[in-house]
């Protein structure tokens, strides 16, 4: 996990490139939570070998998301977080909770606290696409 933790610098969490990887992987979460708690309770396992492959791949993005923003978010909230203590307590207790959700909590964290403090750090050059 340390490996993981330590991946990437402290100053890549505050670039566009992370913004944007983040952001999409925090989608994804969503988007595969929802699916999963309203898409189909039962699949054929008879279906077709590449509506299974299909199936496979997807479980592997949304797993390899859920990861990034589980670990990309908690750095985020251990290190970078500007909210007061309070503020800190209840998104931890979001995103513990939000972990039974494979992501989910972390990421409505990244939508509401990490994308907003993150765009209003970055200095007006950076703001104005070229």
């Amino acid at each position: 996990m340390n490996v993981i933790w330590n991946w990437f610098t402290d100053d890549w969490f505050h670039s566009k490139t992370a913004m944007a990887l983040f952001a999409i992987a925090a989608t994804i979460a969503v988007l595969g939570f929802a699916f999963g708690e309203l898409g189909p309770k039962q699949v054929s396992i008879s279906s077709a070998l590449t509506a299974q492959v299909a199936a496979s791949l997807v479980a592997v993005v949304f797993a390899l998301s859920s990861l990034a923003i589980i670990v990309g978010m908690f750095r985020y909230w251990a290190k970078f977080d500007r909210s007061s203590r309070m503020v800190r307590r209840v998104w931890f207790a979001v995103m513990i909770l939000g972990l039974a959700g494979l992501g989910f909590g972390c990421a409505v964290y990244c939508m509401a606290v990490y994308l907003p403090q993150t765009l209003r750090a970055l200095p007006a050059r950076e703001k104005v696409a070229p």
